[in-house]
Formats: C-alpha cells, structure tokens, sequence
C-alpha cells in the first residue's frame, strides 16, 4: 500500500443510513446519513451546501449536532463536526453502543 492510498482519518467509519435534518442560514433541508465517525458525517441530498457553511443537525436516533461542510458535490455533502464537550461526549458514547460490536 503507497501512501497515497492509506486513509488518513482521525477516526473510524461507520455506514449509517438514517434521516437527517440540516439547518443553515435559515432554511431547513432533509437528507439521509450515508456514513459517519465521531469527526464528521456524510449527507445524500438534493441540496448543494458552500464549503465552511455552518449547519446545525438532528441526526434521527443520534440527536443534535453541529459542524462546518467541508466537501460538497452533485449528491450531498460532508460535515465535519465542531461539538462543544458534552456534545462530543454524548456523540462518542452513542456511537460506542451503536457500532462497537465491529
């Protein structure tokens, strides 16, 4: 494996697939999660989101979070997230139940 190819991610991928609500500028948009990691979260939607938009989620069985969109295409977009303490706390541990028999 050359370096080009090895993931250099902070943290680990999860495939979730569940509704997501997206708030930013004032205007309300629904999506589907496709993946997500206690860093960020990937978004399928018909909406194209400037890169470094904030946005404000509820993320259906997760709750709320909040992030910055760091990559946006035809399809969706990537959200990276910037939570406050306790909501870190309360995304890792929900991820631990959810995903750690992986």
């Amino acid at each position: 494996m050359t370096s080009d190819t090895i993931d250099k991610r902070l943290h680990p991928r999860h495939s979730l697939h569940k509704v997501v609500r997206v708030e930013v500028g004032g205007e309300v948009y629904e999506g589907e999660t496709t993946d997500i990691s206690l860093g960020g979260v990937s978004v399928m939607a018909d909406t194209h989101l400037s890169n470094d938009a904030f946005v404000h989620m509820h993320i259906e069985t997760i709750g709320e979070v909040s992030g910055h969109v760091v990559r946006s295409t035809d399809g969706g977009f990537a959200v990276k997230f910037d939570p406050v303490k306790e909501e870190k706390e309360r995304l890792e541990k929900h991820l631990k139940s959810m995903f750690e028999k992986e």
